[in-house]
């Protein structure tokens, strides 16, 4: 079983006094650091890539290359330099009540300790009300405020089975600190992250594999490894892989194929968020692979899409 803490451990970052999560996006040669834009704020201004400080879980520097700040939502974007690892993936449906969700930060009450790693701290709430921008979460233990100062930016996650889904951001404490603070928290809808980015024309957040075809074709009609005759096997799914090549090159993408079809593309009742699984997407290329060989169609296309899930 994965470690669920230490993924999504590995994926927080500090930045300046505040917290921020590290996610890719589905191309580019670098990675996202999402954070509160109140964590870079210098006066009526905010700091310049060259003036903030990342550090991850090693407590190494991570090189930055621009700053992009939300207009209206408590929010930034930083681009990295270079491209790191990433396990994460990102939630396709907002937060909504009743949600368990886990928030991961660096608390200033750690401060103190010697490594990130011993200033990391798991919270854990409930989502009790939210709108299209924003949602209030309410802490396990209802912690005190002070505990709460410096995960400003931090990564909100929610955990299906083993699969981890970035749901959000911590925005700030939510109620007055005297007197109507209840250990409840604000954070960012990611539809407000999605906003920023695409005005900004940068790389969507997605998971890899649904960028195109290609990177699912080696994967598909894996099956066939377990049949008697390995070399006749061989031979016909090299054939297989080399066919859907040509045949989704130029076709739509997963993500574009997704984001038109929908839940069409689902069993009844199945979570939309399964949109966004590989093996959806492998069983969908093989599916239409076989349709396109039955019908003597050589190209991916969307109206072709259409035909064949009217008739199979």
């Amino acid at each position: 079983m994965i470690d669920i803490s230490e993924i999504i451990s590995s994926h927080t970052v500090r930045v300046d006094g505040g917290s921020g999560v590290l996610i890719n996006p589905a191309e580019g040669d670098f990675s996202y650091i999402i954070t509160a834009k109140h964590v870079i704020e210098l006066g009526d201004k905010y700091k310049s890539h060259q003036d903030i400080v990342v550090k991850n879980l090693s407590c190494e520097l991570i090189p930055l290359e621009s700053v992009f700040i939300h207009s209206s939502a408590d929010l930034a974007v930083l681009i990295t330099q270079e491209k790191y690892e990433n396990k994460l993936e990102i939630s396709n449906t907002s937060a909504i009540r009743g949600d368990t969700l886990f928030i991961y930060g660096f608390p200033n009450t750690r401060i103190g300790e010697n490594l990130q790693s011993d200033r990391i701290r798991e919270y854990s709430g409930i989502v009790q009300s939210f709108n299209q921008e924003k949602f209030i979460v309410s802490l396990e233990d209802s912690p005190d405020y002070d505990q709460l100062v410096g995960i400003s930016g931090g990564g909100v996650f929610k955990v299906v089975g083993d699969d981890i889904f970035l749901c959000g951001i911590e925005s700030r404490k939510h109620g007055n600190v005297q007197s109507e603070f209840h250990g409840n928290i604000e954070c960012i809808q990611l539809n407000k992250i999605e906003e920023l980015i695409e005005k900004n024309n940068l790389p969507k957040i997605y998971p890899e594999k649904m960028h195109n075809f290609i990177k699912l074709v080696r994967s598909s009609f894996s099956y066939f490894q377990n049949a008697d005759e390995p070399a006749y096997i061989e031979f016909l799914t090299n054939s297989l892989h080399s066919y859907a090549d040509k045949f989704s090159e130029n076709g739509p993408t997963p993500i574009e194929i997704s984001s038109r079809l929908k839940n069409k593309l689902l069993i009844s009742n199945s979570p939309l968020q399964e949109l966004y699984h590989v093996n959806l997407w492998i069983a969908f290329l093989e599916f239409i692979i076989i349709s396109s060989l039955l019908d003597k169609v050589n190209e991916l296309s969307f109206e072709y899409i259409e035909e064949v899930s009217k008739k199979r």
